[in-house]
């Protein structure tokens, strides 16, 4: 009896799952696309958009869909989110996938949890899925029960493709989508033609949440593009770098869903004011969450690591500094984490500079692996990121008596293809003071 019944509970559950599958088989994904980047989108029939990309990696689609009504209004999720497994997926792509969800949880309040592919769940939840080719996800929480959220091989060989769409269930859509792009970012309109949709601005964030285009939800330089040009250009040419990474989330990220999912979880006052752009953690209300490069219960401290340092820069004194293993000729090591924070005597200001050999893991000329440079007066604000095999040829000055530098190689390039290498040469820095009456140098060609 109780067999009878666990398999009638299963074949119920089962029967959940045809009407997501079916509503994605429509002609429209037959269509064979020419350039590896071509996106389309159709409406479907639950009266969203549904977007199909398809990555750069393969010729395969990315679809994700959106609730109708405001291209803008996206529905929160309960918490805790629930998910599942369809059954599709090997266990270290499992593990992939978890490790996905848990980042999210160290950075917000969110919480995911796991049920069963066997167990009978009557209500929202997601499912994740390997039996179409591609990464595609729905905005927000949706009607259909459960969820979709396919991942296929390719997309599981890169963490932060996983951490991308997990925010696009969260509500996330592309940075570049932004209200207030312009500011950052220009759109290479000639290069898109037919895939415009995917540029086209429409997201509101919440008043104070910075646009970063280190972000992860931001695309790449050239994703979109027909002819292998440019889509994207960065306002200021020394961020071009900084888009497109799939490491993990950047500060802002984790800010935008912190505060539309946890604006109401603290109470009270915090002891002290967070400093260097930190906010109040909702997932420990007596402390901060610190920008990168910054710790301490109130932001207050720098992070130096185990290979950063705090300097104090005078006339007479320049500092070099460099990667692990540099002097050696040895590449620097995956998961690397230095942060050297610089001071200068008022009346100064500081002056940043690469030097000798250089090697930077980038990965289609999206910095994976980088050297940021922090010149701004706010050392919580996104600097430009340096990567890939030739030196850049900048000079870069600070903008009061402070620079933070971080080298950054969070990403293990050995479980992924197609990257630029180089040798992971690292690099080689040198920081000077000069009179405070220099400014900065652009990109020399």
């Amino acid at each position: 009896m109780n067999t009878s019944i666990n398999i009638l509970l299963l074949l119920l559950q089962l029967f959940r799952y045809f009407p997501v599958f079916s509503q994605g088989q429509r002609s429209d994904e037959s269509l064979v696309l020419s350039s590896i980047n071509d996106t389309v989108s159709t409406e479907d029939e639950m009266g969203g958009i549904r977007i199909l990309e398809r990555p750069k990696s393969r010729g395969m689609f990315r679809r994700r869909r959106r609730s109708a009504g405001s291209r803008n209004s996206v529905r929160l999720w309960k918490m805790p989110i629930h998910f599942r497994f369809d059954g599709g997926h090997k266990l270290e792509q499992k593990q992939v996938i978890r490790r996905a969800l848990e980042h999210w949880m160290d950075n917000t309040c969110v919480r995911f949890k796991e049920i069963s592919s066997a167990e009978f769940y009557d209500d929202h939840h997601m499912l994740f899925t390997s039996q179409s080719q591609g990464c595609f996800s729905y905005t927000g929480m949706v009607k259909a029960i459960p969820q979709r959220v396919n991942l296929d091989d390719e997309c599981l060989k890169i963490f932060g493709k996983s951490v991308h769409e997990i925010g696009h269930v969260l509500g996330l859509w592309h940075e570049q989508q932004r209200l207030d792009r312009d500011d950052s970012v220009e759109i290479v309109e000639e290069n898109i033609r037919k895939f415009r949709h995917q540029f086209r601005k429409h997201w509101k964030v919440p008043e104070g949440i910075p646009y970063e285009l280190g972000s992860i939800m931001h695309y790449s330089a050239k994703d979109g593009s027909v002819n292998g040009e440019l889509t994207l250009r960065a306002k200021d040419p020394l961020y071009q770098g900084n888009m497109g990474q799939r490491t993990g989330l950047s500060f802002a990220d984790a800010l935008y869903v912190n505060t539309v999912y946890c604006k109401d979880v603290c109470t009270g006052r915090l002891e002290r004011q967070c400093a260097n752009g930190g906010y109040r953690d909702p997932k420990y209300c007596t402390r901060c969450r610190c920008p990168d490069g910054f710790s301490g219960d109130f932001c207050q401290d720098v992070a130096v690591g185990g290979c950063g340092a705090i300097y104090d820069v005078t006339v007479d004194r320049n500092v070099t500094i460099q990667s692990p293993g540099y002097d050696d000729r040895k590449p620097y090591n995956h998961l690397t984490t230095c942060t050297w924070w610089f001071k200068s005597a008022i009346g100064y200001r500081l002056q940043f500079r690469f030097v000798d050999e250089f090697g930077i893991y980038c990965f289609e000329q999206s910095c994976y692996h980088w050297v940021e440079v922090r010149f701004r007066k706010n050392p919580a604000i996104e600097g430009p990121r340096f990567c890939c095999d030739s030196r850049p040829d900048v000079l870069l000055t600070s903008e009061n008596q402070q620079m933070l530098v971080l080298f950054r190689s969070n990403w293990d390039a050995t479980v992924s293809d197609g990257g630029q290498r180089g040798d992971l040469r690292g690099f080689r820095a040198v920081v000077t003071a000069v009179p405070d009456v220099v400014k900065n140098d652009d990109l020399k060609d």
